[in-house]
């Protein structure tokens, strides 16, 4: 990771916010205030991609806290666990509800 510019150092600051310096999704409770700090739009979708989603761009939006002029993004590390967990959520749904058709299929 780059330096931080002034305008995400003086957000992080304004508003007591905590860097988690670790970008790997758990599902854990966090405290409110825990951020992650991407470079760019590119690095940030990559860690839901790491995550095992392909989120939509417009659920990424809804993500981020704030994007500074030099394209540094700062999202809320709860936040995105969020979205995480829901999207894996659905998708183990959606499996069930297909294992259930394919069950009741075969009697």
């Amino acid at each position: 990771m780059k330096n931080i510019d002034i305008e995400a150092r003086l957000f992080i600051l304004l508003l007591h916010l905590k860097e988690e310096k670790l970008k790997i999704y758990t599902g854990a409770d966090c405290e409110e205030n825990s951020v992650y700090i991407f470079d760019n739009y590119s690095e940030f979708k990559l860690y839901f991609l790491n995550s095992g989603i392909n989120i939509d761009d417009t659920i990424l939006e809804i993500c981020k806290m704030k994007e500074t002029k030099k394209g540094t993004i700062i999202a809320l590390k709860k936040l995105c666990d969020y979205a995480i967990q829901k999207y894996k959520e659905k998708e183990s749904l959606s499996k069930l509800q297909d294992d259930k058709t394919y069950i009741k299929s075969m009697h």
